[in-house]
């Protein structure tokens, strides 16, 4: 029998951010986390990840990639965060996954609704998946489960930008950190990208190498 298992586990929830950004560890999700913190005061921008865990398996390398990144932030004078996390788990259903952003606007639509400090949620659609939010089936329904949760603004910090300016944007020593694979192969302690996943084969074309994680 097969069975889904919501586990939230939320730390550090802020009094005070006003802005909620979902960082999943990939290249998006990170310059959007970048371009909003370095221009924030202490204690504006509330980070939260999600442990997304089924037959991919990428939450590990996601999860180390989050961490390396935070210690990035704390150790390089950033503004300070206000960060927690959560877990949802599920087997595949007919060799499908549910989508990552119905998972990424249920849980945001949800802190949303319980922390009254947040005025807005971030999301990091770059210029290819922006230009889709209004004309697709799945952004729709996306929306309409935060919308379930809340009517807060929405913004898209890195809607303006492909990936090859994205990558630019960040400093060297960060965008290294990211993790984008969806497949990770584990091996000789390391997370390794697979090289043939849609996102592998997206970076590919922007002529970006994805760097594997020691795990």
């Amino acid at each position: 029998m097969q069975t889904m298992a919501i586990i939230v586990s939320l730390y550090g929830i802020s009094l005070m951010a006003k802005t909620l950004v979902s960082l999943s560890g990939g290249l998006d999700s990170l310059a959007m986390t970048y371009l909003l913190l370095k221009d924030s005061k202490d204690n504006d921008i509330h980070i939260h990840h999600i442990n997304i865990k089924n037959e991919e398996n990428r939450w590990v390398a996601e999860q180390i990639a989050v961490r390396n990144i935070l210690d990035y932030f704390r150790h390089n004078n950033y503004p300070k965060f206000e960060y927690s996390e959560s877990s949802i788990e599920y087997p595949s259903f007919n060799g499908s996954f549910l989508y990552d952003t119905d998972t990424i606007n249920f849980i945001s639509g949800y802190i949303a609704s319980v922390n009254m400090k947040i005025k807005c949620v971030a999301y990091g659609a770059i210029k290819s998946e922006f230009a889709q939010l209004n004309n697709s089936k799945r952004f729709t329904r996306a929306m309409n489960i935060f919308r379930s949760f809340t009517d807060i603004e929405k913004i898209y910090p890195v809607k303006d930008y492909d990936k090859s300016e994205i990558y630019a944007l960040l400093p060297t020593d960060l965008r290294c950190l990211a993790w984008s694979c969806r497949k990770p192969i584990y091996e000789d302690g390391y997370a390794k990208p697979c090289n043939s996943c849609s996102t592998c084969n997206t970076l590919k074309k922007a002529n970006i190498i994805q760097e594997s994680i020691k795990i």
